[in-house]
This record gives structure tokens, C-alpha cells and sequence, in this order.
């Protein structure tokens, strides 16, 4: 938990000099400037001086001592006026190298319940950690190294009961031109509309079940360039690692990079916004590793002797599975105040892949199919901080089997207690096919952000 905190206190450390320093740094030049305008004032009422003296007759002795006083006060004012414009100058550097760090982040703090009951087979209950829960603290740190060249780091203490700092985005963005930019590293995966839109911004608690099953962490590692190519007009071309960051493929390799044996990932896309709405075409092409045969041994301890008897020791074959081509197009759409503060927004998804969920380590698709995953979501603002959202989603993760359908309705009333903090209270109605599992839930969240 050490790095934990030492990674925090250096970014809020961080953010104290950014903000605190500024306004020092700002009224202290303010300062400078003031002294400047007197003394160039003063040098003018001298100055004025002398001319009306040389008018006269400046050749008597008293005159000459009068005149020397003077030359001796304007080089004084000279040295000070000298030394006052280099700490100015220095002032101004320190205020420029400030400006280019920018420090962000949010903090969501939730209360979770779900309302589970049997299926509809009369199976058990299944067990969640409800209660109260940080799930997201996110700390970001923006280095504008030039005009146009900036790095964005950002950090995740939130969520799970983690034991570590978990990395969400390392982005390097370049400006090739007004139009065109270049963006590297690990970042939010470029397809569609709700994979790339932060969860601070979001109106429903958590992503769509198809976003957050095939593309697990949200972000993937890789370069894409993205400019504007017409009025409106926006287009993305780039290569990426075919899994996400937290794809339960990519976790179990504990690889940072591309998995042996798999081809870079391909992404393209182009959007399409005017001031009433948007629409967006993206796809992906890239491929998921096979993985091996295994054998995954467990031991329950029954009667808490601390021996091994017979009956406590499991063993779970893990069949192989080959390697597939994951192939993705996002279709997507917004309206804007289509009706006094009435938001419509869609997103179609299809494709093939293997569902790469996993369950007791063992994965529940052996092989690829086709797939398609869709979400329609109203939003009605009443005013300016009042807002209820209405979402379904649907996730089909093999079209060619029914009866596997995963579904759900949330609804979720959002008021702005000031500009930087959210009040959100949303429920989920889940459907989960073959078995009509009952998994609704209710998620009471305040969000503060930081900026």
C-alpha cells in the first residue's frame, strides 16, 4: 500500500505547485510591474527637469550639482528598472514552464445493491461484495512540451479492493497540423462512440455488457493518426495490440505487449458532427492468441485439519483453444436536443471473435463465433443540472445459438450539486438468458471532480 500512497501524495504534491505557485508567481509580477510603471514615471518627471533647467542658465555651480543630482537619480532608476526587467523575465519563464503542466482527475464514491434472486431453474443466489465502494479515483498529470506536442499520464486507485496503482492512460499526442494529430501509447480504444467517452462524462454507471466483455480495460496500446478531412468531417487510421490492457487473455499472460503468434490489430473510422448530432462508422481487425492446454489443481480444506485428505484435492483440465481473427464495425448516432433537452444516442456493434470471459480460470468459448451487442439511450434534461437517462443494451455473444441473449434496462436521475460535484441514483433491470437469472441492481454514486 506504500507505492499506493506515494504515487498519490506525488501527484497531489504536484498539483499544489501547480496551483499554488501560478498565484504566487502571478503576484509577484504583478508587483514588478508596478514598480516598473512608477519609476518610468519618475525617470519622465526627471527627465522634464533637466530640459526646463538646460532652458535656463544651467552654468552656475548650483545648477551643474542640480543637473549631476539628476544623472545620478536617472542611473539609479536605470540599474533598478534593469534588475526589475530580468526578474521579470525570469518570472515569465517560470510562468510559461507552469502552464504546461495541467492537473486533473475525478473521485467516485458509490453505495451498490443488487437485488438478486433464483433463476429460473431454482438455482442459488449468487453472492456480491454490496455496500459502499470507491470505484474510480483517477488522477491525471498533462505535460504540454510544446505548441504541439503534449503527454498524458493518468493513474486509477479506485475500483476493486486493489492492492497497487493500475495505469489507465500514457498518451502521447503530436499535432501534425490545425487538422491532424498523432496519438501513442496506451489509450482509450478508438471504436465507436462510448469506449472512447470518459466515466466521468458518462450518464449510466458503467459501460454496455458487449463493451465491457470484448474489450475489457477499455484501452488499448498502439499509435492511430485522427484529423479532419471535411466540414464535420473527421477520420482515424491506426495500428494497435489486438487484445485491451485488461483482457482476460492479455491479464493472464502478464504480457505488456502483443501476445506471441498474433497479428497487430488494424483500426479505422470516420464521424460525421454537425450542431444538432453526430454519426460515426469504426471497425477493427486484429486476432486473438490460442492458448494452451492446462490443468489447474485446487485444494479445499473441509474439515480445517490442515491435511491433505482424500476428496479436497480437485483437478481441472483447461481445454486448448486456437487462435481466430477478431474483426469489429461500430456503427453509431447522436441527436441533440431533438425535443426541448431530449438527447437520443444508439450504438450497433458486430462482428466475430471468442468471448474471452472466463469462469474458475476455465474459459467459457472455446471457439470464435459471431457476435453483435447494441444500446439505445434517451436523456432528458430538465434544466441545467437535472437530468434522467433511460439506456437498453443488448449483448448476443453467438448469434448462431438462441436463447444466450444478455439484456438490460437502467434508468438514472443525475443533479449537479455545483459544476464539480454529481448526485446519480440508477437502477438496472438484467436479463440473462437461458436461465433468466434475476441481477438488478441499484448504484447510489457522488462524483467530485478535480480540475
Amino acid at each position: 500500500m506504500h507505492h499506493i500512497a506515494l504515487s498519490c501524495l506525488c501527484l497531489l504534491s504536484m498539483s499544489a505547485v501547480a496551483s499554488e505557485v501560478p498565484s504566487q508567481t502571478l503576484a509577484q509580477s504583478e508587483r514588478v510591474q508596478t514598480e516598473v510603471s512608477s519609476l518610468k514615471k519618475r525617470a519622465g518627471e526627471v527627465t522634464s527637469k533637466m530640459a526646463d533647467l538646460m532652458k535656463q542658465d544651467a552654468t552656475s555651480d548650483e545648477a551643474v550639482k542640480l543637473l549631476q543630482e539628476m544623472v545620478d537619480e536617472l542611473k539609479q532608476i536605470n540599474a533598478r528598472l534593469k534588475q526589475l526587467q530580468e526578474g521579470l523575465d525570469s518570472s515569465k519563464k517560470d510562468i510559461s514552464a507552469l502552464q504546461k503542466f495541467q492537473w486533473k482527475g475525478y473521485a467516485q464514491f458509490q453505495f451498490s445493491d443488487t437485488e438478486e434472486g433464483s433463476n429460473s431453474l431454482g438455482g442459488a443466489n449468487r453472492t456480491n461484495n454490496d455496500g459502499f465502494t470507491a470505484r474510480r479515483i483517477r488522477l491525471s498529470a498533462t505535460h504540454k512540451m510544446d505548441d504541439r506536442t503534449q503527454l498524458k499520464v493518468s493513474l486509477d486507485v479506485g475500483g476493486t479492493q486493489r492492492q497497487s496503482v493500475e495505469l489507465r492512460d500514457a498518451q502521447l499526442k503530436y499535432d501534425l497540423s490545425k487538422q491532424a494529430s498523432i496519438f501513442a501509447g496506451q489509450q482509450l480504444t478508438p471504436l465507436g462512440y462510448e469506449l472512447e467517452r470518459s466515466s466521468s462524462d458518462r450518464e449510466m454507471p458503467e459501460r454496455a455488457i458487449y463493451n465491457r466483455t470484448l474489450f475489457g480495460g477499455d484501452r488499448m496500446r498502439g499509435i492511430y493518426v485522427r484529423g479532419k478531412v471535411g466540414e464535420g468531417l473527421t477520420a482515424t487510421l491506426g495500428v494497435m495490440n489486438s487484445l485491451t490492457v485488461t483482457d482476460p487473455q492479455q491479464t493472464d499472460a502478464n504480457r505488456f505487449g502483443n501476445l506471441s503468434g498474433t497479428k497487430l490489430a488494424g483500426v479505422a473510422g470516420v464521424r460525421y458532427t454537425t450542431k444538432k448530432g453526430e454519426v460515426g462508422v469504426s471497425g477493427m481487425v486484429g486476432d486473438r492468441a490460442p492458448t494452451s492446454a492446462r490443468t489447474i489443481t485446487n485444494w479445499t480444506d473441509s474439515n480445517n485439519n490442515g491435511v491433505v485428505d482424500g476428496g479436497e484435492v480437485r483437478n481441472t483440465n483447461v481445454p486448448a483453444t486456437g487462435s481466430n481473427s477478431r474483426r469489429f464495425i461500430f456503427v453509431d448516432g447522436a441527436l441533440y436536443n431533438l425535443v426541448n433537452g431530449l438527447t437520443l444516442r444508439g450504438e450497433f456493434m458486430f462482428g466475430r471473435d471468442r468471448v474471452p470471459t472466463v469462469s474458475n480460470s476455465v474459459p467459457v468459448s472455446l471457439v470464435d463465433t459471431a457476435l453483435n451487442g447494441y444500446q439505445i439511450q434517451a436523456t432528458y434534461a430538465f434544466d441545467l443540472k437535472t437530468s434522467l437517462t433511460a439506456r437498453y443494451e443488448s449483448f448476443d455473444p453467438d448469434t448462431g445459438l438462441s436463447g444466450n441473449t444478455q439484456s438490460a434496462v437502467g434508468l438514472s436521475l443525475a443533479h449537479l450539486l455545483s459544476p464539480d460535484l454529481k448526485l446519480s441514483l440508477t437502477h438496472e433491470w438484467f436479463k440473462e438468458q437461458p436461465f433468466n437469472a434475476r441481477n438488478n441492481a441499484w448504484t447510489l454514486r457522488v462524483q467530485y471532480r478535480l480540475r
